[in-house]
């Protein structure tokens, strides 16, 4: 049996008991087999994030998942439990502290705005961030696991360095309504190839980002809320 056919842990919820994992490429066979160096849970997480970025959560099957990265359904019931299990392992953003646009951002100096409109800019152009972030935002309106998935990875990766640095008030409002902006550039540039912001490089995308993103988090807010 060639090593490169057991299935490795994936990231996230919903993965893989790893001591379980050879048995189960035993159990199903050729059907649940994937060749190449690609892992099978792996490569259904890939095809998962497509697809329910594509298409959102209701209008993606797991048949349609599986066809797709070449593997009998039943593994995706094995190593995910469900079609919510393997939903909550896809929007889980495949980031680490070694993503060149985190590790970037960390270690540049200068503006922490910019640095930051940068970083996000970058991120969005990572295809598998790409796919998992589009799910994220897009599910995020209408699925609980999909708006905690957001808040982690905004206010973690990218608010709180950029709170730290500016000392900014009432931080928790000034981030989210930041982020509603940014998550609508992004869809933009992802989604709408007849949107203006589609064709424009990432250092244009940064420049026009960048002084409404500082207004947000600096300005002075109404006295209610002072």
């Amino acid at each position: 049996m060639p090593q490169t056919d057991v299935p490795a842990r994936p990231n996230g919820p919903g993965a893989p008991d790893a001591s379980n994992a050879a048995g189960a490429s035993g159990a199903h066979g050729a059907l649940g087999r994937r060749p190449g160096p690609t892992t099978t849970a792996q490569a259904i997480l890939t095809h998962a994030r497509e697809q329910f970025s594509r298409r959102g959560y209701a209008n993606t099957s797991l048949r349609s998942i599986a066809e797709a990265a070449g593997v009998d359904p039943a593994l995706i019931a094995h190593f995910f439990g469900s079609k919510r299990g393997l939903f909550e392992a896809a929007i889980e953003v495949p980031l680490s502290p070694d993503t060149p646009a985190l590790a970037e951002f960390r270690s540049s100096q200068g503006d922490p705005v910019e640095r930051l409109a940068v970083m996000y800019v970058k991120l969005w152009d990572t295809p598998g961030v790409a796919q998992a972030l589009s799910t994220i935002v897009l599910e995020a309106a209408h699925d609980t696991a999909a708006a905690k998935a957001m808040a982690r990875f905004m206010y973690t990766w990218v608010g709180q360095p950029l709170v730290d640095e500016l000392g900014t008030d009432h931080p928790e409002l000034r981030l989210r309504m930041m982020v509603g902006f940014m998550a609508a550039i992004a869809l933009q540039r992802r989604f709408d190839p007849e949107s203006m912001f589609a064709s424009l490089t990432q250092e244009q995308v940064v420049a026009l980002m960048t002084p409404t993103m500082r207004f947000m988090m600096t300005s002075p807010l109404p006295q209610e809320f002072a």
